[in-house]
């Protein structure tokens, strides 16, 4: 009897301490958690749910939570008695933060009760959009990334499809559209993810999970998507996460029918109580972060655990922490896992008393993942940091009042002003007076989202002198709105001052070549004046041949000068403008018609930049082609592909024989039965390439041969 009563108050004891022990842990979560009642009541509130709210045991949760007079049809606790699920993640407007809820439906003194947990997720969430614009910055991080990632233009087109869900999809990037995409949907969820696009268009973003048919199995995939910009036009983003193993673990902790570990069980971190060096107790979160079994865990040295640069100083603090010194109770340290991986953790110990004897009870939080997106995000900061600090030009960003938000350090090489002095100072104070109305307004129609040209200006340096630049900027976007100005600014000194020796170089010999004419032509017309002369004079025919011989030389001189004028005006030529490329090439074409009786066909139409000079390059090579190659049909067809105009112009004539389609555009190759000096297609290879275009051969099928001119167009 008095055995029976001995085990009936050390029962009783044993009760008491691991109620004291869950009371303990209760306070120790970071999350906020409550009890409430079956009306919705709260009747126990943990420290951090305290802090945050005040004292509100005894008030209805949804005054508390939701400022309403009754519970909201987002209400966790309604979604879970409806089946809509135990899980939500919103923004509380009352805290200004994103939080995490979970309920689970638990029994109080017989009644039915629910356990509400709150996580405050404003970090991850902050974490994650800022990581999806690093993704978007960097395709090697979209690329290998562990989440699933794609992108729909409003065709359907899927323009980012990264490695991963091309692994588990089985679709090859190229094939990847909207409606492949929608296969990997089971049908009963398919109208769920229409919706799910439909609300992304309408509200920027939204969340929503579905099954998904991966190539080893079906899958759950939590989904977030976003409408961003991507090269200038909105796209759909879904960043996909397999949470199937995650659902596999909470599905077996809803099965756990142990009374007294629920809250513990549930939580999101790993707990334990340390006695002796050793686990008298883990939970499943523990054995998660770690990957092993709780029975391995019960029977190792639990510093084994610890990485050996963070064990001894943790041996130190847990040594210190069990004579009662004054130790910090949360601390960071990084966990070996079974497999030889290494998890960044957050630890959080308490001293308490288990049966007598001082024993640790913890809380450990797996941030790997967090930890991982930081280290990238500070990769690819140092990465572009590194590469604009390494760049020969100056880099500059801008907020939407033109005030300096960053300079590289070419800046202060170039200009002598130090960095700091500048930033928040608007970049036209650096400028040259007669520059700063031009630039102030070509900035303002940048902010509104309207293109402008590359601009020069001029840039006063610290002494007062003047640094010519080229300045190419584009937008800073955020949230698909433009916050500022990023640019490259290029000392153009040394190129300036090459164009001015060019210029006038050129000038000098337009100078002697006009001279040269002048002089030349005029004794030439002498020479051909005597010429007449004496023919007029002389009957001796031997004379006569000897003069009709310098009669063809000395035409022949003219025309060459003739020609040398012409070849000078059309290739240096004057300032581009839009021309319709089809309507010269018809009055060129309309022009040898009824010259030489020829048939020609005109197919499409293009505006690009040229000159008058494009009539020239039209007849050069059409008359090459009626003269030369004897054709008796001109083809020719416009075409225009990604900014560039194509212009195809068909003979069916002789033909040019492979050695000689590129050394036709060579200066004086004759190539023929003329044996004129080839100067026509000279002039038009000079022509096109100061259009900045191209120009080459190719064989006419069946017969004869074909001109293609590349130029760029103009809108």
């Amino acid at each position: 009897m008095a055995k029976s009563k001995r085990q009936k108050n050390c029962l009783s004891d044993s009760t008491e301490l691991t109620a004291n022990i869950l009371l303990e842990l209760f306070d120790m979560l970071d999350q906020m958690v409550s009890i409430i009642d079956d009306d919705f009541n709260i009747i126990k509130t943990n420290k951090k749910m305290c802090k945050a709210f005040g004292d509100v045991v005894g008030r209805k949760c949804y005054e508390i939570f939701h400022s309403t007079n009754s519970p909201p049809p987002y209400c966790q606790i309604l979604s879970l008695l409806e089946g809509r699920g135990d899980v939500g993640e919103f923004l509380e407007n009352s805290l200004g933060k994103w939080i995490r809820v979970k309920v689970r439906e638990i029994g109080v003194d017989g009644e039915r009760a629910f356990l509400h947990i709150v996580e405050d997720i404003t970090n991850r969430k902050d974490l994650e959009l800022q990581l999806i614009r690093e993704k978007m910055l960097s395709e090697s991080i979209i690329e290998n990334a562990i989440s699933l990632i794609i992108g729909f233009d409003e065709e359907g087109d899927a323009v980012i499809f990264n490695r991963k869900i091309e692994e588990l999809s089985g679709i090859h990037r190229n094939d990847a559209r909207f409606e492949r995409f929608l296969e990997l949907i089971p049908d009963d969820e398919k109208i769920k993810m229409v919706d799910f696009l439909n609300r992304i268009k309408e509200e920027g973003s939204a969340e929503l999970t579905t099954s998904f048919r991966a190539v080893d199995g079906e899958r759950k995939i939590w989904w977030q998507g976003k409408s961003i910009n991507w090269d200038s036009k909105k796209i759909l983003v879904l960043i996909g996460n397999d949470i199937t193993e995650a659902e596999r673990i909470e599905k077996k902790l809803k099965e756990s029918e142990e009374k007294y570990r629920t809250l513990v069980e549930k939580s999101h971190d790993g707990i334990y109580i340390l006695k002796d060096n050793r686990f008298i107790f883990v939970n499943d979160r523990a054995s998660e972060i770690t990957g092993y079994s709780k029975e391995e865990l019960y029977a190792m040295d639990p510093f084994l655990l610890i990485h050996p640069d963070d064990r001894e100083k943790l041996i130190e603090s847990g040594e210190r922490r069990l004579r009662g010194e004054n130790v910090p109770e949360a601390f960071d340290a990084r966990v070996i896992t079974k497999d030889g991986n290494v998890r960044y953790c957050n630890f959080s110990v308490r001293l308490i008393n288990y049966t007598g004897k001082h024993a640790i009870l913890g809380t450990v939080r797996d941030y790997t993942e967090r930890k991982l997106v930081e280290e990238e995000l500070r990769k690819s900061e140092e990465k572009y940091r590194s590469l604009v600090e390494t760049m020969d030009d100056i880099v500059f960003s801008l907020d939407l009042e033109g005030k300096f938000t960053f300079l590289n350090k070419r800046f202060e090489e170039k200009t002598g002003y130090k960095i700091e002095e500048l930033i928040g100072k608007r970049f036209v104070e650096i400028l040259s007076p007669e520059y700063a109305e031009a630039a102030k307004k070509s900035f303002e129609m940048d902010v509104k989202g309207k293109k402008t040209p590359l601009l020069r200006v001029e840039i006063i340096n610290r002494d007062g002198n003047k640094i010519p630049v080229e300045i190419n900027a584009t937008s800073l976007y955020h949230g698909g709105e433009i916050v500022g100005r990023i640019g490259v600014a290029r000392d153009i000194s040394e190129r300036i001052r090459m164009e001015k020796d060019i210029n006038e170089r050129t000038e000098l010999l337009k100078l002697i070549n006009k001279i040269l004419r002048h002089d030349i032509t005029n004794d030439l017309s002498v020479i051909a004046g005597a010429t007449d002369i004496l023919l007029s004079k002389t009957k001796d025919e031997e004379k006569r041949e000897l003069l009709e011989v310098i009669g063809s030389a000395v035409e022949r001189s003219t025309d060459l000068i003739n020609r040398m004028r012409e070849l000078e005006n059309l290739t240096l030529g004057g300032e581009l403008k839009p021309l319709e490329a089809h309507k010269v090439a018809k009055e060129v074409l309309d022009e040898f018609r009824a010259e030489f009786k020829i048939k020609g066909e005109i197919k499409g139409e293009c505006v690009v930049k040229a000159d008058d000079a494009l009539k020239t390059v039209f007849s050069n090579l059409i008359r090459n082609a009626v003269v030369h190659g004897g054709t008796e049909r001109i083809e020719i067809s416009f075409q225009k592909k990604n900014g560039v105009c194509e212009i195809r112009i068909a003979d069916f004539g002789k033909g040019i024989p492979d050695e000689m389609k590129n050394r036709v555009f060579e200066e004086g190759v004759t190539f023929g039965e003329t044996g004129k000096t080839g100067l026509g297609l000279y002039i038009v290879k000079k022509v096109v390439e100061r259009y900045g275009g191209s120009v080459f051969i190719e064989d006419n099928i069946p017969k004869g041969a074909v001109f293609v001119l590349r130029i760029s167009t103009q809108n």
